[in-house]
């Protein structure tokens, strides 16, 4: 029998073994171990045969305390194992397994979050999204009264790195950040609008960087020229938009109507479209290229000012006497999908997210199926 003691450890080996026997000696079952340290029958499996060469500091908190022991003693010890590690180059393998550790970890927080809650990940999820889009609509540098509606757009790593885009911004950002944006807008396409994404200046910010459009040095705001599109370091992509709708003139008169053509508010639908479009492919690509996360993403759209809105097209058209107006305040839809199928499938969770307000302003036919004209 292997004496325990912690203060033997020196190498990942000597703390697999005595992580090891102190299992054996408790007389515990992977699953008994695992309910009572709260970690996954998977982290406490791989920490007694060697698949995790350094667990976390929480699990083996976690797990040497559940086995009654000091973890101080522990967390000294494995200490002691990273400190010599760092003399040599970690092999890839040595690097993936470190990544499958943290997954785990993250996998785990989650699960017992969720437990917590009693509702399902769906739920929590939409629940997460929306938070987000309320974070973003807090930013808004247009405050008080507002003559336009605004529009909010988030994509965000379910379970990115804090620092997922340190290799971008660490080399040039500006001038990367300009390139991928202008080649997945060229690769998107459609009819053009303004402000489009690449209509701003690249800056740095409090959580990654920012391409600012409508707000001039001294701070004043031009709502209907206000872009702002967010990179955090997670890899998140955000769009703040103030010309979500806005006003126009029609540009027809009623047949024996004379004076001034009435006012509409309207939304411009390849706006809408083409800033999320651009915002799910950007997110995308940057992932692709320099976070190398393949895992899920939260979507959100939120357009507020809506309540009596009109497509554009049907004041373009000499429509508008005739539309039904949009008769709710706000529109918000959410969705989850994967890095491949922003990459791959941009142009269906565009769909996904923006069809069901082009069906409530009677326009679906024109545009949808989008990407399919």
């Amino acid at each position: 029998m292997t004496m325990i003691d912690p203060a033997r450890i020196q190498t990942s080996q000597d703390l697999t073994e005595q992580l090891a026997e102190l299992f054996h000696q408790g007389g515990w079952s992977i699953q008994r171990l695992a309910t009572a340290a709260g970690l996954s029958p998977a982290t406490v499996h791989a920490m007694i045969n060697g698949t995790t060469e350094i667990p976390r500091a929480g699990s083996l908190s976690a797990f040497v305390t559940a086995c009654h022991q000091p973890s101080d003693l522990w967390l000294e010890a494995r200490a002691r194992v990273v400190q010599g590690g760092r003399s040599s180059q970690p092999s890839q393998t040595a690097l993936l397994q470190a990544q499958l550790d943290e997954m785990r970890e993250r996998t785990e927080r989650a699960e017992t979050a969720l437990a917590a809650t009693g509702q399902s990940p769906d739920q929590l999820i939409r629940e997460a999204t929306l938070a987000r889009l309320q974070d973003l609509a807090e930013r808004d540098p247009v405050v008080g009264d507002r003559e336009n509606g605004h529009l909010y757009l988030i994509v965000h790593p379910v379970a990115g790195r804090e620092d997922a885009l340190a290799g971008l911004f660490d080399d040039d950002p500006v001038r990367q950040l300009h390139a991928v944006v202008h080649q997945v807008v060229q690769a998107r396409g459609g009819e053009p609008f303004s402000p489009d994404l690449t209509s701003g200046v690249w800056q740095p910010c409090s959580d990654g960087f920012m391409s600012v459009r409508g707000i001039d040095d001294s701070g004043q705001v031009r709502e209907a020229s206000l872009l702002e599109v967010f990179v955090f370091d997670n890899g998140g992509v955000a769009v703040l938009c103030g010309r979500g709708t806005t006003y126009a003139h029609s540009k027809w008169r009623p047949l024996g109507q004379s004076g001034t053509p009435p006012v509409r508010r309207v939304v411009f639908p390849s706006l809408v479209l083409g800033l999320t479009h651009g915002a799910l492919a950007l997110a995308g690509e940057l992932a692709s290229r320099y976070a190398s996360y393949q895992g899920q993403w939260q979507i959100g759209l939120r357009l507020d000012g809506l309540q009596g809105a009109m497509a554009y097209d049907y004041v373009e058209h000499g429509d508008d006497d005739a539309v039904r107006l949009y008769d709710r305040p706000a529109y918000e839809r959410t969705a989850l999908c994967t890095t491949e199928q922003l990459l791959e499938q941009p142009a269906v969770f565009t769909e996904r997210l923006v069809g069901p307000l082009l069906r409530g302003l009677v326009i679906a036919p024109r545009y949808l199926p989008y990407g399919a004209r």
